[in-house]
């Protein structure tokens, strides 16, 4: 059989890209997702290599799945009014199989029509059709401006049937607000296209199965940005490396084959000077037309720069905004190169950079210019003037770097300055340094009240952060009432300190109270102290046991800490902390290895105890719960050596009471009771008459019920536990008083003792307040108990998943996608066996048709598919989809 000969350019621009197996659905972009859903026009704004292409392919098969008749077409420079119009029907040709678009086109075309009555011919076909219709139109940017008014044209007249999809590199100038002003028009620009950290993981485990891990997927993931190009390069780079993690942390992009690739599939046509251009720029995170003026010496920066924001996938963002950053794998190669210079002419941009940052007001990022073009003096000023705001924004893993590297005589300068820098020591594990530089602040007897105040808050966190909870205390007393005509960031502070207190002495509810009248009025900017109140309130339902309050809580500051201030930052990570044990109690275990992911090195530096604590706690059950347990046990051993190193028997007594329990729970009797008794060495060094000496001494107690219970000495355990429950009242520690109820149930049931109404309050309390985990770890010691229902739910023992079976045996045949008005039923069917290479008389068979009905609609697909045999039809729906390619 023959068919029409249709124009070759055409079929190339009207034939979609091949989705392949492999390519990440991604779910929140869904087409029939919430925010895609009922739109009329969706445009996807993004610069070249953010999957624009792909994203568009995961539509088609969508739509196609829901029943639409989908046509895409690709714009080009070289198109005109006609051409573009004669794109357009041949592919709602190849979409729906029906030549009449075509001939209505070409024969206005033929008259000499003029150019928008093709384009009505064209909307009037689609409107007769009456099937949703879904035009994808890619590469819109480079549509010249006639056919943008075409496209415009049809946008405004397009029937109720047809909704558009464009896709460009930069923004278009067509006036769609009325669409946006009826709920009609989305936009997904650069932002939503980069992949989460979530799907870079699934992308690298999809890929590499268990040669990655967690710690380099996210490492990968931090490395490329988001950056769909970015990533697919980093892959092909690590995968002939025997060592993948080690290859993540090792690669680098000014050398080897990333290096190779930025030469020669970037840069190797650009003109020398505009390399030149970008080599030079490369010393700035951020860039801005005269910032980048400045720093090249080029005098035409404007059309360079917006020349390369079209044309090259380098950049990460700045479509809208003036200001524009490298994406991280660019910048580093770029740098590269440009370390290659003598250190003189290196200098002398950053010399540039940072007179031109300082007098813009800019001062952090001007320092970092002036440090590396070798003028430590200005360096030093300029950061002296901003460490105390950059103190209370929450930057202070940043500001560690530049306390590192100033003179002591630079800090003692200005009195801001040292509150400043004493802030950023005082929260971290150098807070003795903050006190001795606080005594400087003290010894000015002509300091105001104001500055007092806050020397003794400076001093309160200090000694918070070296667990002297009481100190802490007495050193804010003095101050009591004074808060109230303090500014807004220091009441909120002062607010925070004494909530802690009030915590430790089983007032979590006063404690947010306090929190929530001081923080009201704290300015968005600053995230150290909002982030500490945030804290503060998730860390009081904690403490209580109310897991479930705890988690909606914190969720929404902790992503807010993370997109403002970055995920490695104290303040974020200790959100994250709080999360994660959020996340654990609930049940939540891929959450909580989310959250807490490459966060633990920044706990141990910068964070409050208690965030530390449970940081390591959360990820050694994790580790245990994955089968890891020796990697659980030597993630608890790094706590205990912490606490020996600082001096903090909290971190000691934390640490073996969690392998206490961890032991108990595998039945590890022996190993058990040599964790309890090297807590019981510890014990006459402890300071239990202290706020913070009441919950050591609980979880020293329950620890000692472990070891009894793992001895099965019930009577004994018995005899630890009942005490214990009435302290978990007193200090109003929920999490410990369901378990302790729930092991003096287990207690009394094996003395023969009543143990069902202990444990019903235990399941029900565990229930109320989302504790479910509190019970299942428990689980495994309760043998006799898993088949047995308790207050009509069973307790469900904690066990490492096991992982799907994976099946190496292909399908028996490939699946035919939905196709709309392209294919009726029965030809999907039959092209579905076609695509099986069984013959017309065995399709009747199978589908108990006459051999005559399948080669009427084997011919109708010829017609359709715009093919010229059988195997061709099979191709052609391959090509564009329609049938799944084997496996």
């Amino acid at each position: 059989m023959t068919t029409e000969t249709a124009n070759p350019e055409f079929v190339l621009k009207c034939t979609p890209p091949r989705v392949p197996k492999e390519q990440l659905l991604r779910g929140r972009l869904s087409w029939d997702g919430e925010e895609l859903t009922h739109k009329t026009i969706i445009e996807v704004i993004a610069p070249a290599g953010f999957g624009k292409t792909s994203l568009l392919g995961q539509w088609r098969r969508e739509a196609l799945n829901l029943g639409a008749l989908v046509a895409w077409l690709t714009l080009d420079d070289r198109d005109d009014v006609a051409r573009f119009t004669g794109g357009l029907a041949y592919s709602m040709r190849v979409a729906s199989g029906r030549p009449t678009f075509e001939r209505a086109v070409a024969q206005l075309i033929r008259q000499g029509s003029s150019d928008f009555e093709g384009l009505t011919a064209w909307l009037a076909e689609v409107a007769n059709l009456g099937a949703e219709t879904v035009l994808i139109l890619d590469e819109a940017q480079a549509a010249p401006d006639a056919v943008q008014q075409s496209l415009l044209y049809l946008i405004l007249n397009a029937p109720p049937n047809l909704r558009v999809v464009l896709a460009s590199r930069k923004a278009l100038q067509l006036p769609l607000s009325s669409f946006l002003a009826r709920g009609l028009y989305a936009s997904v620009g650069a932002d939503r296209l980069r992949f989460t950290r979530q799907e870079t993981a699934e992308i690298l485990k999809t890929r590499f199965k268990d040669r990655i891990d967690a710690e380099s997927c996210m490492r990968l993931h931090e490395k490329a940005a988001g950056w769909p190009l970015g990533l697919q390069l980093a892959m092909v780079v690590i995968e002939r490396q025997a060592d993948l993690n080690a290859a993540i942390a090792t690669m680098d992009a000014a050398t080897g084959d990333l290096e190779r690739y930025f030469l020669e599939g970037l840069l190797r046509d650009l003109e020398p000077r505009i390399v030149e251009f970008l080599v030079r720029i490369s010393i700035l995170d951020a860039l801005q037309v005269d910032l980048c003026a400045i720093v090249s010496g080029y005098e035409d920066t404007p059309e360079v720069l917006a020349h390369l924001r079209d044309s090259l996938p380098i950049f990460a963002d700045g479509l809208t905004t003036d200001w524009i950053r490298f994406h991280p794998m660019v910048r580093e190669f770029l740098a590269g190169q440009l370390r290659k210079r003598p250190d003189g002419e290196r200098q002398a941009l950053h010399g540039r950079a940072a007179r031109w940052l300082a007098d813009h007001g800019m001062r952090e990022a001007a320092a970092d210019q002036a440090l590396a073009a070798g003028e430590d003096a200005l360096a030093y000023g300029l950061i002296s003037e901003c460490i105390y705001g950059a103190a209370l924004e929450g930057d202070h893993v940043r500001l560690m770097y530049w306390l590192e590297r100033m003179p002591p005589a630079e800090l003692e300068r200005h009195p801001r300055t040292l509150l400043g820098a004493a802030w950023v020591l005082a929260l971290s594990e150098r807070h003795q340094e903050a006190t001795r530089l606080i005594e400087k602040v003290r010894g000015n007897s002509a300091a105001p009240v104001e500055e007092g105040f806050e020397s003794a808050l400076i001093s309160g966190a200090a000694a918070y952060f070296a667990d002297r909870i009481d100190e802490m205390e007495s050193i804010l007393a003095p101050w009591k009432g004074h808060d109230g005509s303090a500014s807004p960031p220091l009441k909120a502070i002062y607010a925070n300190c004494t909530a802690v207190a009030q915590i430790y002495r089983g007032n979590p509810e006063r404690a947010r109270h306090l929190i929530r009248a001081a923080y009201v009025d704290v300015p968005a900017g600053l995230h150290a102290v909002r982030g500490w109140a945030e804290w503060g309130i998730g860390f009081s339902y904690l403490w209580e046991g109310h897991v479930q309050l705890a988690q909606e809580w914190l969720a929404e500051p902790s992503r807010r800490a993370d997109d403002a201030i970055g995920r490695r930052n104290g303040v974020s990570a200790m959100l994250a902390s709080a999360l994660a044990m959020a996340h654990w109690e609930l049940g939540d275990t891929d959450a909580a290895e989310d959250v807490l992911l490459g966060r633990l090195d920044v706990l141990e530096h910068v964070s409050a105890p208690e965030a530390i604590v449970m940081g390591y706690q959360v990820a050694a059950r994790l580790a245990r719960m994955k089968g890891q347990h020796r990697r659980a046990l030597d993630l608890l051993d790094n706590l205990f050596a912490l606490g020996e190193v600082r001096k903090m028997p909290r971190y000691c007594v934390a640490s073996l009471f969690e392998q206490a329990r961890m032991h108990m729970m595998q039945g590890r009797a022996r190993s058990c009771l040599d964790a309890c008794e090297r807590l019981e060495a510890m014990a006459p060094e402890l300071e239990t008459n202290t706020l913070l000496g009441r919950l050591l001494l609980l979880r020293m107690g329950l620890a000692r019920g472990y070891g009894a219970i793992a001895s099965c000495d019930w009577e004994k355990a018995l005899a630890i536990l009942e005490p214990l429950h009435d302290e978990t009242e007193k200090m109003r520690r929920g999490r410990e008083g369901v378990e302790t109820k729930f092991l003096i149930a287990f207690a009394c049931r094996h003395r023969g003792l009543e143990w069902k109404t202990r444990l019903d309050e235990a399941v029900g309390l565990a229930d109320i307040f989302g504790m479910r985990r509190a019970l299942n770890y428990l689980q495994p010691l309760v043998g006799e108990w898993e088949s047995e229902e308790v207050a009509g739910d069973e307790l469900v023992p904690e066990r490492p998943p096991v992982p799907p079976r994976r099946t190496s045996v292909p399908p028996s045949h490939a699946t035919v996608v939905r196709t709309g008005g392209l294919l009726t039923a029965k030809e999907e069917e039959i092209l579905q066996l076609l695509g099986r290479n069984l013959t017309n008389k065995q399709i009747a068979s199978a589908l108990s048709i006459s051999d005559e009905t399948v080669k009427w609609h084997v011919k109708n697909m010829f017609v359709k598919f715009n093919a010229g045999s059988r195997r061709h039809v099979v191709d052609r729906a391959r090509m564009l989809g329609v049938l799944s390619d084997p496996y």
